[in-house]
């Protein structure tokens, strides 16, 4: 999966990071089908990685063309995926710089990383948990009363400010998320 695209978004890292978490909060609440029909654990391995990849349309004209990335950046990600541990997010110090609002994430240092096709790169990973709990929240954070998921405060063309979820997208109407003011 790719973000930032085609639509251009200023949280793109913000919102990769959360539904990855979302992904591994699904695995753990559904652990117990698992064990049960497939004998085993379920896991998963996600790596991200943020950079400038090529988007569009891309195939052959006797072949299914398909909206999808390309580049070093996807590469990168792949490779983090596959040196990440099982049931766990790895991203790259690039992506740990474009991290909006870090304090909704718990960062571990993973080290210097050999990865295949980048043994000449300096690449440096970080482990990502999830962080917004219930005694990490800060009093004035809003939660997405569909998802639970992290309000954020974001402007229309007129300027009013309204509050937008990250998990589900859903957009705030008065009812629900109250419009609100912000100063400068």
């Amino acid at each position: 999966a790719f973000s930032n695209a085609p639509m251009k978004k200023f949280n793109y890292v913000d919102n990769a990071l959360l539904g990855a978490l979302k992904v591994l909060e699904k695995i753990q609440q559904h652990r117990g089908f698992y064990l049960e029909n497939w004998l085993q654990e379920f896991q998963v391995r996600i790596g991200l990685a943020a950079g400038y990849a090529n988007v569009g349309f891309y195939g052959t004209a006797e072949a299914f063309k398909t909206y999808t990335a390309i580049g070093p950046v996807v590469n990168l990600a792949a490779r983090l995926c596959s040196a990440s541990k099982p049931n766990k997010i790895l991203i790259s110090s690039a992506t740990k710089k474009l991290i909006n609002d870090i304090s909704s994430f718990h960062v571990l240092e993973a080290g210097a990383l050999k990865l295949k096709g980048f043994e000449e790169d300096a690449i440096y990973g970080y482990y990502v948990d999830n962080a917004y709990d219930e005694k990490i929240l800060p009093e004035n954070i809003e939660l997405c009363p569909q998802c639970e998921g992290l309000l954020v405060s974001k402007q229309d063309v007129k300027g009013n400010y309204y509050f937008y979820c990250n998990n589900c997208d859903e957009s705030s109407s008065d009812e629900e998320f109250p419009p609100i003011s912000i100063s400068a």
